[in-house]
């Protein structure tokens, strides 16, 4: 019985976690985050990416925004799951000249999903 209540309150909590990205500011919520919180997108200094393999399950793709007070966020394998979600937020960043930087990339692009190719290319 000690177990059930903690789990509950787990579970409540973690449909609280989300992420919004708008033209103009990124909105979350984290796990265990009561409340919200944003941030400007001209805040964003700067984007890096990131792949690491897994001999089982899905690689690990990191698409992380950093920021000018140096925190940063990733949102790629963390907070999005569907890839036009992750190009709209790509395109927002390109279109306000945010430099990306691609810290490692899949030896095998060229057989990845349409999605990969393209954010690891550019």
């Amino acid at each position: 019985m000690f177990f059930q209540p903690i789990f509950v309150i787990v579970t409540v909590l973690s449909f609280n976690n989300y992420l919004l990205v708008t033209h103009d500011e990124i909105v979350s919520s984290d796990f265990l985050q009561w409340s919200s919180s944003s941030v400007s997108l001209d805040q964003v200094e700067k984007v890096t990416l990131e792949f690491r393999p897994r001999h089982k399950g899905d690689d690990y793709k990191y698409y992380t925004l950093h920021f000018n007070d140096g925190s940063s966020k990733e949102i790629w394998y963390n907070a999005i799951i569907e890839d036009e979600a992750l190009e709209t937020v790509d395109r927002l960043i390109r279109e306000r000249g945010i430099s990306r930087e691609v810290l490692s990339a899949p030896t095998n692009l060229h057989e990845r999903s349409a999605l990969e190719q393209k954010m690891y290319s550019q």
